[in-house]
């Protein structure tokens, strides 16, 4: 049996390529697997977690998630479990595109969805929705998240007329100012901030995360820096700590004026259905800092 292989391409919303219509008709798949937690997320949110036998490891979300079965990272699944598990479709991203072609001779049907965008996620519930045969709640789940974006980031416009130029960062080496990744455009975490009514200063970067040098950082001078962190505690002692090891680019407008914010919730590095809870965090942001200027 050869592998049906499909890749889904927005090219504007509802359109989608050759293959279309196989997804569209298609309501059979119950055995399901989830190789990404937005697609998990997605699921459970479209009501379809029955049809969902098991997840990777990274699949945190909702926590019913958890009593499925574990099939393995990311991008390393266990195929001896997946072979057990006899799945009738697999759901990944495009990065899963290599593994998918090492599974051809299982005969597994998979379904590739981009998961960069904002637009990405918006299709990626349609799909499922075509894909499942819940298309109407689908249409319900995507208009629920733009109507929630939509109240958020015109709350935050409201706020201030300014557009305030913020470094999105995404890792740097513990405890100091070195090898600082940033988020640049084509990703949805950008998408928002820009939403919002926010400039990012590396949003003309080409690719959607790079590791930036000291001098480009300083040049470029955010008046805030949004930085990604994993869940944990973030009480204002350590929040003034992190503050701290920015000292190190003394001379940049946002480490001047301590205009440095932490974002902790795992949910803001998925792009699905709680992303609306990312807008949430940037217009608090922007409340916090105009009400210090105010």
């Amino acid at each position: 049996m050869i592998i049906r292989f499909v890749t889904v391409v927005l090219i504007a919303f509802g359109l989608f390529n050759c293959r279309s219509e196989k997804i569209k008709s298609t309501s059979a798949y119950e055995r399901i697997i989830s190789l990404s937690p937005h697609m998990t997320e997605i699921l459970y949110a479209l009501g379809q977690e029955d049809r969902l036998v098991a997840v990777s490891d990274f699949c945190l979300f909702p926590p019913e998630a958890a009593e499925k079965q574990r099939i393995g990272g990311f991008l390393n699944p266990n195929l001896e479990k997946i072979t057990m598990l006899q799945p009738d479709l697999i759901l990944g991203v495009p990065s899963h595109g290599d593994l998918a072609k090492k599974m051809e001779s299982y005969g597994w049907s998979f379904v590739l969805l981009p998961n960069d965008r904002l637009n990405d996620v918006f299709m990626s519930i349609d799909s499922l929705g075509r894909l499942l045969g819940v298309t109407q709640r689908a249409q319900r789940l995507n208009q629920s998240l733009r109507d929630s974006l939509h109240y958020y980031s015109k709350k935050a416009r409201e706020i201030s007329p300014q557009k305030y130029k913020a470094m999105l960062v995404l890792g740097r080496e513990p405890g100091g100012v070195r090898q600082i990744g940033v988020i640049g455009r084509n990703n949805f975490m950008d998408s928002l901030w820009v939403l919002c009514g926010g400039v990012n200063v590396f949003g003309d970067l080409g690719q959607k995360f790079s590791q930036i040098s000291r001098e480009t950082i300083l040049t470029r001078d955010a008046q805030l820096i949004i930085e990604f962190k994993s869940n944990g505690r973030w009480d204002e002692s350590r929040l003034a700590a992190n503050r701290q090891e920015w000292q190190g680019l003394s001379t940049m407008a946002a480490v001047r004026d301590q205009a440095i914010f932490v974002i902790h919730g795992e949910y803001a590095l998925i792009p699905g259905p709680r992303m609306y809870l990312l807008c949430r965090d940037y217009y608090e942001i922007l409340r916090r800092l105009h009400n210090s200027q105010g």
